[in-house]
């Protein structure tokens, strides 16, 4: 028993010295990995339901641009896996031959025993040999003698029975490491063709911007001058939903707080497009923006759900864009920006997951997206860490 836990801890220190020499911890490696096949697979989903418009060059090539991006740290994560695998699969087969080479051993001194025992017949002749002692003490010797050889014969097959099960757990374990790593090396070329396609339709599409930059880099200053309004609004209405509400806090459904990583996602298929805080544009890196949420990319006329129970404190419309609901949850306050068909008013309670609209579907292309962010007061936070990870 005690060679078979020496095993267990051998096989334990070898994964951890292996996941040393590994640029991230193992189990980010494999979360993150699982993240990334849910967010590209989530994303070939919402583009089968668009109608590709190769007018609309900037939301193509920014998609295409978000996918790119996420095949190639996939490809990376793959290929930092695959190489921790061959390092462990070179490590158990070194084991697997030492350990047959000393069960091999153990076979033949076993062999060699119990033909020695065979022929001495001392089994058969035992009891004579302590019956016909001179006197007691050879008697008591040849007895103890007797015991000590059917016990080290015992320890003998039961170490042989150790170290078979041991081999056994090692050449699955090989087995099974070999076996994953054939799989991710297949993953891995389906992968990079994907990832030769898509970097085929991205130069077309970038020569297609280039065609027309002047154009569509204003596109894209205007509507970032837009949002910059937009989100200057929200952020005075939080504030003011805050100093309004100092006294007599609204607390529903429990703290807030406790549900960080835990909250619903407010739509049921989501990509994250365009993640939190200060960044560069995705096509035009000279152009700097700023994003107070997360926008999520979704399919066609999606409802939007409240994350958590609360009471809808305003409702914005600002120059002829959707609207921006707003939803305070004791000191925290989340935002829903870019919604259509609302469901609720100003004023009114609701509970988690309770219907909020439609997020915004661009009817021509079919593209349905929208902003969610979420503020502790009037501090703006990344509402990726506050919601459940996806898999």
């Amino acid at each position: 028993m005690k060679y078979v836990l020496f095993c267990c801890f051998t096989m334990l220190g070898c994964f951890h010295l292996l996941g040393q020499n590994a640029p991230k911890n193992k189990n980010q490696l494999l979360e993150r990995q699982r993240e990334l096949r849910t967010e590209i697979r989530e994303l070939n989903a919402l583009r089968s339901r668009v109608n590709i418009d190769s007018r609309d060059v900037l939301t193509n090539l920014e998609e295409i641009n978000l996918k790119i991006n996420k095949l190639n740290e996939l490809i990376d994560i793959n290929t930092q896996q695959i190489r921790v695998n061959d390092s462990l699969i070179v490590v158990l087969e070194n084991q697997e031959a030492s350990q047959q080479e000393k069960l091999d051993q153990l076979k033949d001194n076993y062999a060699s025993v119990i033909q020695a025992t065979y022929k001495s017949k001392v089994d058969q002749y035992a009891w004579m040999m302590i019956l016909f002692s001179k006197n007691f003490i050879q008697g008591y010797k040849r007895s103890q003698y007797l015991q000590h050889y059917v016990s080290n014969r015992r320890n003998i097959k039961n170490e042989i029975e150790l170290r078979t099960l041991s081999l056994k757990v090692k050449v699955d374990s090989l087995r099974t490491i070999q076996q994953a790593t054939k799989d991710l090396d297949n993953a891995q070329k389906e992968r990079r063709n994907d990832l030769q396609n898509d970097e085929f339709r991205q130069k077309l599409l970038q020569r297609s911007f280039e065609r027309q930059e002047k154009k569509l880099v204003n596109q894209i200053n205007q509507k970032r001058e837009l949002d910059d309004q937009l989100e200057l609004e929200i952020q005075t209405l939080v504030k003011q939903v805050v100093a309004s509400n100092n006294d007599d806090p609204i607390n529903f459904g429990g703290d807030f707080h406790t549900f960080k990583g835990k909250l619903p996602w407010p739509v049921e298929e989501a990509v994250v497009i365009r993640k939190f805080g200060r960044q560069y544009h995705p096509i035009v890196p000279t152009i700097i923006i700023e994003n107070l949420g997360i926008t999520i990319a979704t399919k066609p006329n999606s409802l939007v759900r409240s994350v958590f129970d609360g009471k809808v404190v305003s409702i914005l419309s600002f120059r002829g864009s959707n609207y921006s609901v707003l939803i305070q949850h004791g000191k925290y306050i989340t935002v829903y920006k870019n919604i259509v068909d609302l469901k609720v008013g100003s004023g009114d309670v609701v509970d988690a997951q309770q219907v909020i609209g439609s997020a915004f579907t661009n009817q021509k292309t079919r593209r349905a997206s929208f902003t969610f962010s979420l503020f502790e007061e009037t501090e703006a936070k990344n509402p990726i860490y506050w919601l459940r990870k996806r898999s």
